[in-house]
């Protein structure tokens, strides 16, 4: 892995070293994140919902006390 960070960042040195490529990429970047951020759409949330509920069920089953309480079942990244 360190071999793989070595040629990464030999390569950004050389494109660093080109002033005018350099300034070049450094404005598109700049002007995607802004095009990036003019389209996030932080006023809406997602939700997936299992119609058929079969681990949550599974859950409920194995826990009696969470049959009149919503159920989520996974970890943080998927919920």
């Amino acid at each position: 892995m360190d071999e793989k960070l070595a040629k990464f960042n030999d390569k950004i040195s050389k494109y660093k070293s080109n002033n005018a490529l350099w300034a070049k990429t450094e404005k598109d970047v700049k002007h995607r994140i802004n095009i990036y951020r003019s389209e996030l759409d932080m006023e809406r949330t997602w939700m997936h919902i299992d119609m058929d509920m079969f681990y949550a069920a599974c859950e409920i089953r194995d826990r009696p006390d969470l049959v009149h309480q919503p159920v989520a079942v996974g970890d943080y990244s998927m919920i």
